[in-house]
């Protein structure tokens, strides 16, 4: 049996996005999975009540701001082709991270 690896790359920011669900054997760990490519790798399914109901606009936060630094770090990020943890996790709260200069990263 030839050794394969544990773990899969990771998505770079050149890496494809895929959105829409794939078959198990289509499945590239290399792009970065959004909506409901995502969703459908879930093994336990959510079984739809009704109509989601939508946020109201008060929760919404915009990602940066001119008064920040939000875009230069995503300069600087893009510019060395970093990708950061909270990129890929999607995190809702990077616009106050990058907004103060902040970045995390996972070495491996």
């Amino acid at each position: 049996m030839p050794d394969t690896p544990r773990t899969a790359p990771v998505a770079g920011p050149d890496a494809p996005v895929v959105r829409e669900a794939q078959p198990a054997h289509a499945y590239d760990a290399t792009a970065k999975q959004k909506a409901g490519a995502k969703l459908a790798r879930i093994p336990v399914k959510v079984q739809n009540d009704g109509p989601a109901l939508k946020k109201p606009e008060w929760i919404r936060v915009k990602a940066g701001s001119s008064s920040t630094r939000f875009y230069e770090i995503k300069d600087i990020l893009r510019a060395n082709k970093l990708v950061t943890v909270c990129e890929e996790a999607s995190c809702p709260n990077i616009g106050e991270c990058f907004g103060h200069g902040t970045a995390t990263f996972m070495i491996m």
